[in-house]
Order: C-alpha cells, then structure tokens, then sequence
C-alpha cells in the first residue's frame, strides 16, 4: 500500500522539490501552498503524513492542525 504525504509550505518551489523527493522514495506526494488550499485538499486527500511549514505568508502553520485531526486523524504531522 502506498503512503501518501502532504506537503504544506508557501515557498512553492521548496514544496514541490520536497514533494518530488517523497515521491522518489514511493510516496503519493501532493502540495499546497496556502491554508486554504490545504484545508480544501483534506476533503478528498486524507494523508498518511503532513509535513507543514510553520509560518505560512503571515499565518502559522500551526493554525492547519486542528483542521487535519478534524478531517484526518491518522494524519502524522511534522512542523518545519
């Protein structure tokens, strides 16, 4: 069964040279690089884990993780 990550960060190119890696290493990989974004992919893409930027443009990354517990508890989430 293949994991799948979601990646989090505004810094696009980052987010995508970092998706591309988990993908590399088998991963199903996708990017968002906003909040919003974020929050909309959860209703579709339930992530094994989540790797989110701790500050996004002017909010926090942290501000993300009741929304994932919400829509994706299994989801593991590491904070950059």
């Amino acid at each position: 069964m293949t994991k799948s990550i979601l990646v989090l960060d505004d810094d696009k190119t980052f987010a995508d040279t970092l998706a591309r890696s988990f993908k590399r290493k088998g991963f199903e990989s996708l990017v968002a690089c906003s909040l919003k974004e974020a929050i909309s992919l959860l209703q579709s893409f339930q992530p094994d884990y989540a790797v989110i930027d701790l500050k996004i443009d002017q909010e926090s990354g942290l501000h993300f993780l009741p929304e994932l517990a919400k829509h994706s508890p299994q989801t593991r989430a590491l904070i950059l």
